[in-house]
């Protein structure tokens, strides 16, 4: 939910889309460009953000891959996966908010978006808040949760895990750097 770095600089909050796409350093987002929803769901930071270095606090660090796997293995060796069982990758119920997320008649049992009020067994609370892609836009309100990776990027993009309604897998993949994800921090 910050607003400055470690060092105390400010990370610019830019709202124009035209500005967002062509950023090139650090910047955030509220959802909705709305400060009122920071306290409730953290901010949108571009990958720029990350790779300073600067986000987390001391004693903090925004955790590579490896440590999304291992809370994903954690996870679903204890028990954690939507049908109790400690095989494949069915984590995304236990780690999802219990409001927002996008349902429909062809929702499935293991999915975020099936019966919501039985998400969030961890507590983690990922909200379904969308994202903001390349070109500044919000999109995707009620189907994902995306948060950024700090290990691995190439000349366009970065790494990110990512939470879908219709998905009963926490996922990885890559996107522009100028996408706007949430960002959870690790106890160093």
């Amino acid at each position: 939910r910050t607003t400055k770095y470690n060092d105390g600089s400010d990370i610019p909050n830019v709202t124009d889309k035209d500005i967002w796409e062509m950023q090139k350093t650090g910047a955030y987002r509220n959802l909705k460009d709305s400060e009122s929803n920071a306290a409730t769901y953290g901010r949108f930071y571009n990958w720029y953000t990350i790779k300073t270095g600067k986000l987390a606090p001391a004693g903090w660090h925004v955790p590579t891959d490896n440590e999304w796997v291992i809370l994903q293995e954690y996870l679903i060796n204890n028990g954690y996966n939507w049908d109790g069982t400690k095989e494949g990758n069915k984590i995304a119920k236990a780690l999802a908010s219990t409001t927002g997320w996008v349902s429909s008649k062809f929702s499935r049992e293991g999915e975020p978006g099936f019966q919501p009020e039985k998400n969030n067994k961890t507590g983690f609370s990922a909200p379904p808040c969308g994202f903001y892609n390349l070109n500044g836009f919000l999109i995707q309100e009620g189907q994902y949760c995306n948060f950024w990776t700090s290990d691995f990027e190439n000349i366009l993009e970065a790494d990110y895990v990512s939470l879908y309604y219709g998905n009963e897998s926490l996922d990885g993949a890559f996107v522009e750097k100028t996408s706007g994800f949430f960002v959870r921090l690790v106890k160093d």
